[in-house]
C-alpha cells in the first residue's frame, strides 16, 4: 500500500510540474532568451535604430513608423518559432519606409501560438490606421492564420511568409485578400507536400508567389552560426530579401488602394 501512495505522490509531483512548465512556456516567464534557437544577427539588430525614412520604437511590441507620410494601413507580424523576433526588422523597417505602418509581436517563450490574439491590442493602440494586414513567417504566419480564424472580420488582408495553415484553423471561406511567398528550396522534404495538403484550408482566391532559390530561414536575418547546417537558399539572402519585400509592398498597395 505505502508503494502505491508514494508512487501516487511522485505521479502528483510529475504533473504539476509539467503544468508548471507549460505555463512558463505559454506565459513567457522563462525569458525569451531560453527558448531562442536562431539569434538575430549584429546586422539586424542594428537596423533597430531610427533612419530619417523609419522611427523605430522598441516596447511591447517593435512599431516601425514611416515619416513620409501618415500611414493609413498597418502589418501586423508575428514571428516563427524559437527565433529573436529582432531578426525580421531589416525586411519590416524597408517596408515600413514606403509607407506602412509595422508592428512586429514579440510573443511568449517565442511561440506566437502561445497569443494569437496580441493582434487585438495592437489594433487598439493605432486606431487612426484604416486597413490592417496580419501575417508572419513560418509559426508566426500559421498563428495568424489562428487568428483569422477566431477573428474572421478583424483584419483587411493576410500575408503569410513561408507557412500555412491547418484543418483546426481553416480560414477556406474567408473573402479577405490572402497571399502565401515561399521560396521553392527547402531543408524539410516534407515541405512541398504540407503546402499542398493546406491550400484546402485555404481560400481558393489565395495567391501563392514562389522565390525562386529563395529557403525558410533566408526570411529573416539570423546569425550565421544559427542557420548554416539548415541553409538551403541557392539564391543570395539580399536578393531573396528584396523580392520578398517587393511583393509584400504591392500586396499592402493593393489593400490601402482597394485594388484587390
Amino acid at each position: 500500500m505505502k508503494i502505491i501512495v508514494t508512487g501516487l505522490k511522485i505521479l502528483a509531483v510529475i504533473v504539476v510540474l509539467l503544468m508548471v512548465a507549460g505555463a512558463a512556456f505559454s506565459f513567457g516567464w522563462l525569458g525569451n532568451e531560453l527558448t531562442t534557437k536562431t539569434h538575430a544577427s549584429e546586422e539586424a539588430l542594428a537596423s533597430l535604430a531610427s533612419s530619417d525614412a523609419v522611427v523605430i520604437s522598441e516596447q511591447r511590441w517593435i512599431t516601425f513608423t514611416p515619416t513620409s507620410k501618415v500611414p493609413k494601413t498597418g502589418f501586423i507580424f508575428y514571428p516563427c518559432a524559437l527565433c529573436d523576433a529582432r531578426g525580421f526588422a531589416p525586411l519590416l523597417k524597408e517596408i515600413a519606409a514606403t509607407g506602412f505602418l509595422v508592428v512586429l509581436v514579440p510573443m511568449p517563450s517565442n511561440f506566437a501560438i502561445f497569443d494569437a490574439d496580441r493582434a487585438l491590442e495592437v489594433k487598439q493602440t493605432f486606431p487612426a490606421i484604416e486597413h490592417w494586414v496580419i501575417g508572419g513567417h513560418s509559426m508566426g504566419g500559421g498563428s495568424s492564420a489562428m487568428f483569422l480564424h477566431s477573428h474572421p472580420d478583424n483584419t483587411d488582408g493576410l500575408l503569410m511568409w513561408d507557412s500555412f495553415t491547418y484543418e483546426s484553423y481553416n480560414i477556406s471561406e474567408q473573402s479577405l485578400p490572402v497571399l502565401t511567398i515561399y521560396g521553392d528550396s527547402h531543408h524539410s522534404p516534407e515541405r512541398p507536400a504540407q503546402f499542398e495538403e493546406a491550400k484546402q484550408y485555404m481560400p481558393p482566391h489565395a495567391r501563392y508567389q514562389v522565390i525562386a532559390g529563395g529557403d525558410h530561414f533566408q526570411f529573416g536575418h539570423f546569425r550565421a552560426e544559427d542557420i548554416a547546417h539548415r541553409t538551403t537558399a541557392t539564391i543570395p539572402r539580399e536578393q531573396q530579401h528584396q523580392q520578398i519585400i517587393a511583393h509584400s509592398v504591392a500586396f499592402l498597395t493593393a489593400i490601402e488602394q482597394g485594388t484587390r
